[in-house]
């Protein structure tokens, strides 16, 4: 009798081939990757701008809160606006009773250092923490402005202001929060 050996058609054969195929594709891919990029320049930042990677964790938690009020404060701020066109902005009182964080004070409030709001003018915020952090949220233009006090330790909230510009805070040491992160975003000088 003759015995004969016959391999049995399990497709090993067939899926090494295409492991092979696959891992040459994705080797090619690999090395043309860097030629496939386009070159992002981002925008440099102005003297007194500073980089949301340049905040520390506590600023940027502010950040992040003012940035969610700062929508809620300017629906808010078109609500209350009358049809005579009396501009209208929310207070801190009434901030606090719509439960509109950092201005509720709760465990995040805590966290955030316990900041005080003073309403600056009609529609400009500023907060003073424990800590000694100031910041200053300007609501009065579509997107929110943030600037944090680089001077150390803050002691008081600005006071009589009548008109507050983006020269007299750098003048008093004010920094604008600028995302340059993100290219060609537009920022105010």
């Amino acid at each position: 009798m003759i015995c004969t050996t016959v391999k049995s058609d399990n497709g090993h054969r067939e899926g090494g081939w295409i492991a092979l195929i696959i891992g040459a594709i994705l080797l090619l891919a690999y090395l043309l990757l860097p030629y496939h990029q386009q070159e992002v320049k981002l925008e440099k930042l102005g003297e007194q701008q500073v980089s949301i990677k340049q905040l520390d964790k506590l600023q940027l938690a502010m950040l992040n809160e003012l940035r969610l009020a700062h929508h809620e404060i300017r629906f808010l701020h078109v609500e209350k606006t009358d049809v005579n066109a009396t501009l209208v902005w929310p207070t801190i009182s009434e901030l606090q009773t719509e439960w509109l964080s950092p201005f509720m004070q709760n465990r995040q409030w805590e966290m955030l250092g316990s900041p005080q709001w003073k309403m600056l003018l009609p529609g400009v915020y500023q907060a003073i923490s424990e800590q000694g952090s100031s910041a200053i949220l300007d609501s009065r233009a579509d997107v929110a402005k943030v600037w944090f006090e680089q001077v150390q330790p803050v002691t008081a909230f600005l006071s009589s202001i009548e008109q507050l510009t983006d020269l007299q805070l750098i003048n008093h040491g004010w920094w604008l929060v600028v995302d340059n992160t993100i290219p060609n975003n537009k920022h105010e000088h």
